[in-house]
């Protein structure tokens, strides 16, 4: 029994040693709204203060990246000595708010790298593995089912969190994956004598890009293919409005 207890006991404080030894979970939601749970528990105050936003936002996307890095991504009009010099306020400011009473650090800094030491999970993030996921499947009938459910849970005006150059570029690829996927479903479901289905698919879904002129390139052609010369003139002139403004 003593030898029984003795291991019982020693078990215990390895599972305890496993359980900190554990990185904390972090979800960083930014699809629509920001929002940061650091083991569950939501962050709200502080995020508006010392680019503690856009400096968490970019380590979602990089984990790990160098001063220097995150300087020339994040102000890059900015001399390197300044905004290194501004960046040690803006690291201790984002560290209290990550780090305040976590055995484990979310956030750790040294001398030359800046990183997270989280799980991580994020709404973002899900969308770009998701859509990643629907442009590599070979069978059809799966990639239009998957990519249209996809794209159901999609509303306008996502990913309008922060306006930094390197944010928004993430946005165009983003936008390039889905009109890419458009496209092709709307060329699939022609192939199997869906047109009509495919103009409506595309006029649903004509709002998640912001460049346009493609969608309604693809709505003409499917209106002349059905040969509705009203709708096609219609919709060349709704075009034309786009370019206009």
């Amino acid at each position: 029994m003593k030898i029984l207890k003795n291991w019982e006991s020693d078990m215990a404080i390895d599972i305890q040693k496993d359980f900190h030894a554990h990185p904390p979970s972090l979800k960083v939601d930014f699809l629509y709204s920001f929002s940061v749970y650091v083991n569950g528990q939501l962050i709200t105050e502080g995020w508006n203060k010392r680019f503690a936003q856009e400096i968490l936002l970019y380590l979602i996307f990089h984990h790990s990246i160098s001063r220097e890095q995150l300087c020339e991504a994040l102000w890059p009009d900015v001399p390197l000595s300044n905004a290194k010099k501004n960046l040690r306020v803006y690291l201790s400011h984002l560290k209290k708010l990550l780090n305040a009473e976590k055995e484990e650090p979310v956030l750790l800094v040294n001398r030359q790298l800046i990183s997270l030491n989280a799980d991580v999970s994020s709404d973002g993030l899900d969308l770009l593995t998701d859509l990643q996921w629907i442009t590599e499947q070979s069978d059809p009938a799966l990639k239009f089912k998957e990519a249209e459910q996809r794209l159901h849970q999609l509303v306008p005006h996502y990913l309008t969190t922060i306006y930094d150059d390197w944010f928004l570029d993430i946005r165009v690829k983003i936008e390039i994956i889905l009109l890419d996927l458009l496209i092709w479903m709307k060329e699939w479901l022609c192939e199997n004598g869906k047109v009509s289905k495919a103009v409506f698919l595309l006029v649903k879904f004509i709002d998640l890009v912001e460049e346009k002129e493609f969608i309604y390139d693809e709505i003409i052609d499917c209106y002349i293919k059905l040969d509705n010369n009203e709708k096609s003139e219609y919709w060349l002139n709704q075009k034309m409005q786009y370019l206009v403004e």
